[in-house]
């Protein structure tokens, strides 16, 4: 009779736990339990991936950034699945509009980013109701 045969069943005979200590088995366990986490993460974004809004072609995609783009709040949109997220961050017509007085890591990042494209600067002063700049 194999050990805890109430949690016996639904192992795979080829996984046979018999003659193993119960040190062997509780490590056999979690590398099995990791084992089975990863293959879910895999099965569930393969499940998230074959959804119709993800499969949009990348031109379609880049052209709804495009138009729909009022101001750095619609990075938003780049939190939808990880192809939109890639696919906005390495188009670089994005990273070509750039606003002053933000920090120079971004700065940085917006000039590496946007390649070949000029870069359009936006120069904001804002102003409080109370008339002081910020």
């Amino acid at each position: 009779m194999p050990p805890f045969p109430e949690y016996a069943s639904p192992v795979p005979a080829a996984d046979s736990l018999d003659g193993l200590s119960s040190d062997e088995i509780r490590a056999w366990t979690l590398w099995k339990s990791e084992e089975y986490r990863l293959l879910s993460y895999t099965m569930l974004s393969l499940y998230n991936a074959a959804a119709p809004i993800h499969t949009l072609p990348t031109e379609l995609l880049v052209k709804i950034f495009g138009q729909t783009w009022q101001d750095r709040r619609s990075v938003r949109l780049t939190s939808v699945c990880r192809r939109w997220h890639s696919t906005y961050r390495l188009t670089s017509q994005f990273w070509a509009a750039a606003v002053s007085g933000l920090s120079f890591n971004y700065t940085e990042t917006v000039t590496d980013r946007s390649l070949s494209y000029l870069i359009y600067i936006v120069n904001l002063h804002l102003v409080s109701k109370s008339g002081s700049s910020w």
